[in-house]
């Protein structure tokens, strides 16, 4: 039998919720403040059972490390298509001890105004097996580009129904499994999409910021874990000064000096 979580009256989130109502984020330190005004000897151990319940519950959604949101937030998946099911489990067969990630850039017509009219299945793979892999797919597929340069993508990605990119896997890198799949978290796409404007040239531009805006508001996301993988790719202070240079954002980051 299951049991329907009960949230306690002593978690006070009615009240916790009113209190804070014209922000959208709030820090652990802000919770022990509220908690404080009327528990002046409230314990750190209390407080973080507290914060766990609210999290449990649901009514808290946490986002990185001491920042949590009110709103509550889906899980991100991909919908995967079919083809791309059997590619990554073809190459899984063929290299059984590279690592191997799959996905495609239509998952980008979510967040975007303007709808992609060109899809690319991007396999991401170690560096190393970049090459046997690119073979491997040429031999049952047309339209399969390496690691391309502007120029290349400019001439020939989207030419085929299914292009197929391979580029190299940053090691790290925060992964889903899908039903045995491994694909990319929304925290590894967010940073991608603002690293690599060659292969994500068609969401650069004023399509950028509403990818990120609308995948914060509709998915739960880990800003520690963005973060850590910006930093993998070398690509942390920008990316932190370029989401603080947008006011949609400034709310949500006025403490990421502490992620």
């Amino acid at each position: 039998m299951f049991l329907n979580f009960i949230m306690p009256d002593s978690l006070r989130f009615i009240s916790l919720k009113k209190h804070f109502s014209s922000k959208e984020y709030i820090t652990t330190s802000e919770i022990r403040s509220f908690y404080q005004k009327s528990e002046t000897g409230i314990t750190d151990s209390t407080l973080y059972w507290r914060i766990h319940n609210l999290v449990k519950s649901g009514e808290l959604t946490r986002i990185g490390r001491g920042i949590f949101a009110f709103t509550k937030l889906s899980e991100f998946s991909h919908n995967l298509r079919k083809e791309d099911i059997v590619t990554y489990k073809k190459l899984h067969k063929k290299f059984p001890f590279t690592s191997i990630c799959i996905w495609n850039t239509s998952i980008f017509n979510h967040f975007m105004n303007h709808q992609l009219f060109k899809y690319y299945t991007l396999v991401e793979v170690e560096r190393i097996a970049m090459e046997s892999v690119f073979h491997f797919l040429t031999e049952t597929k047309s339209g399969v580009l390496i690691d391309p340069s502007s120029e290349i993508m400019d001439r020939y990605a989207g030419r085929d129904s299914n292009t197929v990119i391979v580029i190299p896997m940053v090691s790290q890198a925060p992964l889903l499994n899908q039903d045995g799949v491994i694909t990319p978290s929304l925290e590894k796409i967010l940073v991608d999409v603002f690293c690599d404007p060659v292969i994500f040239a068609a969401e650069q531009g004023s399509e950028l910021p509403l990818i990120f805006l609308k995948a914060f508001k509709q998915f739960r996301i880990n800003i520690s874990r963005m973060l850590r993988y910006a930093k993998r790719r070398g690509k942390h202070d920008q990316l932190v000064s370029w989401l603080k240079d947008h006011i949609e954002f400034r709310q949500l980051l006025a403490n990421i000096d502490k992620i």
